[in-house]
């Protein structure tokens, strides 16, 4: 059991370490603490790279890895056929697709989200009867802050034009398991809070 909210993963040197103009725009804000029921779900670091991991393990049955750093599920067991995994282990993928993210499940067109941009933004046990397991994760990035080359990378190696910010939210049922992607532009935002403001 996790008896308090881990500490946020450390942000990149080109990432902003005071609260980003982003959430202060209200664009994305970051969520508040709310009430945790984290008895379902643990923090710790992936035996392979070495980084923050999310552990979910449903109480009615099943589990899903998630990966902070990149926003990737590594491990996804349903309830059901007795909990076997549903992704392919690094073996068969690296045989069958040379270069690829071997056992991961990972967001599409990410690439000017560097890896580890991501944080933990809230842990979720299950509040209800049925309900899911739910880890959110988020991300800021400056415009022109550069993703390192890898699979998703924008093929320039060039940051975005505007300043984004990027949500990422996993859901896990005995049987289910739910990704959600919310991705945000703030430029006109913050154009709009550089602007004097005139009475007319």
């Amino acid at each position: 059991q996790l008896g308090s909210r881990p500490a946020p993963v450390p942000l990149p040197p080109c990432l902003p370490s005071s609260p980003g103009r982003l959430q202060a725009a209200g664009i994305m804000p970051k969520r508040p603490a709310e009430e945790q029921l984290i008895g379902d779900v643990a923090v710790g670091l992936c035996p392979i790279t070495g980084g923050p991991m999310a552990s979910l393990t449903h109480p009615d049955g099943g589990s899903c890895q998630v990966l902070v750093q990149g926003a990737s599920v590594v491990s996804w067991r349903p309830a059901r056929d007795r909990g076997a995994e549903r992704l392919l282990p690094a073996e068969a993928t690296t045989e069958l697709v040379p270069g690829s993210q071997a056992g991961q499940l990972r967001l599409c067109n990410l690439g000017m989200i560097p890896d580890d941009a991501w944080t933990i933004e809230t842990l979720q046990g299950r509040k209800a009867t049925g309900g899911p397991l739910v880890v959110s994760l988020f991300a800021e990035v400056p415009a022109g802050c550069q993703a390192a080359a890898g699979e998703g990378a924008a093929p320039s190696g060039a940051g975005p034009a505007a300043p984004l910010a990027a949500r990422a939210k996993f859901s896990l049922w005995p049987d289910r398991l739910l990704i959600e992607l919310e991705v945000a532009n703030a430029a006109d935002d913050e154009d709009a809070m550089a602007a004097p403001e005139v009475d007319l």
